[in-house]
């Protein structure tokens, strides 16, 4: 016979995890809905590991929903026209993935354009004394700026 404080881990307190999980709820949310402390949760976890598996498929029901949502309206213009709009975004995505070159010109140009306009800026700060330290690097297809203060890096 096990002896020590009940378990909080009721079945109504699994079940309120459960349906706040089903909501698309992060952990820390699901403890707060379901009014337990986070490591009450994780050591529940770690004792019950088919607990975290259902857990994980529970989280994937609002995105099921919303897919059957879209599926179910795809014979609306408008959510035929929304989901082609993202579909071809994230197939034109992997394609730019693919090929070696990552950006088209004229995207090129754009970024060349704005790190010009930002070193320029950050030029004047430096010369007003506002920054000791100012480097620009470019990276495929973005550009990056590092500013350092006479106290910190910010």
């Amino acid at each position: 016979m096990k002896k020590g404080r009940p378990s909080i881990m009721t079945p109504k307190i699994i079940d309120k995890l459960r349906e706040a999980f089903m909501m698309g709820c992060s952990d820390r949310e699901a403890c707060i809905y379901a009014n337990i402390a986070n490591q009450t949760l994780y050591n529940y976890q770690q004792e019950h590991p088919e607990f975290l598996e259902q857990k994980i498929t529970y989280k994937t029901n609002p995105l099921l929903k919303a897919r059957k949502t879209i599926f179910n309206n795809l014979g609306e213009v408008k959510t035929a026209q929304w989901y082609m709009e993202r579909k071809e975004g994230q197939e034109t995505l992997l394609d730019v993935k693919t090929e070696s070159n990552l950006c088209s010109t004229e995207q090129k140009r754009s970024d060349e354009k704005l790190i010009k306009d930002l070193t320029e800026m950050l030029e004047c700060l430096k010369k007003e004394g506002k920054y000791k330290k100012i480097s620009c690097w470019q990276r495929i297809g973005m550009g990056g700026v590092v500013l350092e203060s006479p106290d910190k890096l910010i």
